[in-house]
């Protein structure tokens, strides 16, 4: 048989937030039960539809039948499962609260997705709209203009400029539509790898977020995601200097991030 798209994809791919949320959850309510960790992966590696997630799900168990920890064997998974989650479900072994751990990080990760999927929809009208836009504007430059043009300029009328302007560049791009696609496919892989500059990162973070539209949900997003995992991690019982570097290290813009960490060095001395 051919081999299936899982096997050109490494096992230490990412999963999407919704199956690790939907993992937590029920892992917690078999635990909270009173059901066995083993058999509860052994079930929950058997109904997940992520194959990415059930390798992992694999892996986990073969580690614990060797003696590791839970929290030792999601670590080698850090693709998966953040090094967020991992101190939480280590918290919870210690304090024999690994149910009520892994409910809390569901929770937050829910809250995340939840957040996402809202912010998804709010944008699909005016993203619609937009493209309906372009594209009306693409057939009326190619299709219904010219004509008139070439009527307009036979009969001696004078054209404004931005019009022969706009004729030409949409013109243009038909005639070379093939290049117009590269470049675009090459200028988002350009600005791909640039991001995997740090500085260049770090640059483009900041400029991010201090957009005038943009800016103002970037910040408040990475602020309450902070508060929030701060808030759960002191619930689970987590340490406030252990909490405070997680919730640091979990942000995603790294100028706030290196915000927030400067304000963890003033707090700390």
């Amino acid at each position: 048989s051919f081999p299936g798209l899982d096997f050109l994809v490494s096992s230490s791919s990412k999963v999407s937030t919704g199956v690790v949320v939907s993992f937590s959850r029920q892992l917690a309510t078999v635990l909270s039960s009173g059901g066995y960790l083993m058999h509860a992966l052994e079930v929950l590696q058997a109904e997940s539809r992520s194959k990415v997630m059930r390798r992992t799900i694999a892996a986990v168990r073969r580690t614990l039948d060797e003696g590791g920890s839970l929290s030792s064997a999601l670590a080698d998974h850090p693709r998966v499962f953040s090094r967020l989650f991992v101190c939480v479900v280590e918290v919870g072994e210690y304090t024999g609260r690994l149910g009520t751990s892994l409910e809390q990080m569901a929770d937050i990760l829910g809250q995340e997705h939840e957040a996402k999927r809202k912010a998804l929809r709010t944008l699909m009208y005016p993203l619609g709209i937009i493209g309906l836009s372009m594209v009306t504007l693409a057939i009326l430059m190619t299709v219904a203009l010219p004509p008139l043009i070439n009527t307009f300029s036979q009969m001696g009328a004078n054209i404004p400029p931005m019009t022969r302007f706009a004729l030409a560049l949409f013109g243009g791009i038909k005639d070379n539509y093939l290049k117009v696609l590269l470049g675009l496919i090459a200028l988002v892989a350009v600005i791909g790898l640039l991001r995997r500059v740090p500085r260049l990162k770090r640059w483009m973070d900041a400029a991010q977020a201090r957009a005038p539209l943009l800016g103002g949900f970037v910040v408040a997003g990475e602020l309450s995601r902070f508060c929030r995992t701060i808030s759960m991690l002191l619930e689970a019982g987590v340490a406030l200097a252990t909490a405070l570097g997680l919730a640091v290290s979990g942000c995603k813009n790294q100028a706030l991030r290196q915000a927030f960490a400067e304000a963890e060095e003033s707090l700390m001395n």
